[in-house]
């Protein structure tokens, strides 16, 4: 497989840090989550205790009670939720990832936008009728969730409010997305795991992913040469910058780049205006674009023929994930490894030779 020769290299380096990796496991033991904000997992009174803190929204607690025990008396912010969950729906595709990554596919019962599901199992039980079609998180299909009888629905904060008041599914929300380490966001599989009594096959897994994403970053460490490198594309005259703190700009870190607007600060982006983009890229060794097709550097002058003066646009260093082929949104979010791996080889193909490419290659 595409990345088979990658994680023999990668056990070769775990191995050789064996005892930090035991450390390792013996702090998430103690500390719980270690990367993702969003959430947290404790214990009270027996019972596993889901905890969401999402930006300015109300903070929401689940007590998780297993099936057939008596519920414990709750706090007025707390909800009870009755664990494991086996029918699940959800509104968004990044969520799939996650019960696909747990072998937990099999209990959606309903999606989001068809349209946006890039997994090929999941088409084609939508394509047979076995999932319903719910719509956009903003105005989701209320009657068609509640016929399919979920024990609970998924969703992010931007639908949570509007499916919270009109239905009395459990909705229970996920904001994955708002993180802003890539191991934060891929994190969340334990998050799903806790719900659906999966915890001990979530925390294994996200270890694994943790370590072979940390021993990539050492590999990337160990370049001097640290390439320059802007992301985004024109939209109208407007920019938008992810920031400093961003996903984008640890992304690029942590493969051994130097983010041209590391000092933004927080994270999401910055609007600018494409002058002040213009003058930088000018320069900068390498540009990130995501891209809905095959993208050519032909085709990027022609959506606008100041591109080509651009220094990766000159000397082909324009690094771009194709959207509609890939599943970048869903299973890229699982597998932050790989997409580090795919940084690596476009900014230090000497470090990792061998790698196939997933998501992130060079335009031709």
């Amino acid at each position: 497989m595409k990345k088979c020769w990658l994680f023999n290299l990668l056990a070769l380096l775990l191995f050789s840090c064996a005892e930090q990796g035991q450390q390792a496991q013996e702090e998430s033991e103690v500390v719980g989550v270690r990367y993702a904000k969003g959430f947290s997992i404790d214990e009270q009174n027996g019972f596993k205790v889901l905890k969401m803190s999402v930006q300015d929204q109300q903070e929401l607690t689940y007590v998780l009670v297993p099936k057939g025990q008596p519920h414990p008396k709750l706090k007025d912010d707390e909800q009870i939720i009755e664990v494991p969950l086996e029918r699940v729906a959800t509104l968004s595709s990044t969520d799939i990832s996650f019960l696909k990554s747990l072998g937990l596919s099999p209990n959606l019962v309903a999606i989001g936008k068809a349209q946006y599901v890039r997994d090929t199992l999941i088409q084609q039980r939508f394509e047979k009728g076995e999932l319903v079609e719910l719509g956009s998180p903003m105005d989701p299909n209320i009657e068609q969730l509640v016929a399919t009888n979920p024990q609970a629905v998924f969703i992010d904060p931007s639908g949570y409010q509007y499916l919270h008041q009109r239905t009395s599914v459990p909705a229970i929300l996920v904001a994955s997305y708002l993180e802003a380490h890539p191991l934060g966001r891929a994190e969340w599989m334990r998050f799903f795991g806790a719900l659906m009594g999966q915890s001990d096959r979530a925390d294994s897994l996200f270890q694994t992913i943790e370590q072979e994403y940390l021993s990539l970053k050492t590999l990337a460490d160990t370049v001097q040469n640290k390439p320059t490198v802007f992301a985004g594309v024109d939209y109208s005259g407007t920019w938008y910058i992810p920031n400093g703190e961003s996903y984008v700009a640890h992304f690029f870190e942590d493969a051994g780049a130097e983010y041209v607007w590391n000092e933004l600060s927080g994270n999401g982006t910055t609007p600018m205006e494409f002058e002040a983009v213009y003058e930088k890229a000018l320069t900068t060794d390498f540009w990130r674009v995501l891209h809905m097709g095959a993208l050519t550097t032909e085709s990027l002058e022609t959506q606008n023929a100041l591109y080509k003066d651009f220094k990766a646009v000159k000397e082909k260093q324009v690094i771009y994930c194709d959207t509609e082929l890939t599943d970048f949104y869903g299973q890229g979010v699982v597998e932050p490894q790989v997409v580090l791996a795919d940084l690596i080889k476009c900014f230090h193909p000497e470090v990792l030779p061998k790698h196939e490419p997933a998501y992130y290659r060079l335009v031709k």
